[in-house]
């Protein structure tokens, strides 16, 4: 019953469950940095030099 303790899903989820690695790398950081958002800017600048 100790290695149940020691080994239970329950911290396995809480230290590196797909909670943590939605924040630090999830869609919402990816959208953030390279998303459309910053395409739609480049490209309306292009359009306008041209």
């Amino acid at each position: 019953m100790a290695n149940v303790l020691l080994g239970t899903p329950g911290n396995d989820v809480i230290n590196c469950g797909s909670g943590d690695d939605r924040i630090d790398g999830g869609p919402g950081n990816d959208r953030g940095v390279g998303g459309s958002g910053r395409d739609s800017f480049a490209a309306v600048e292009e359009r306008r030099q041209d």
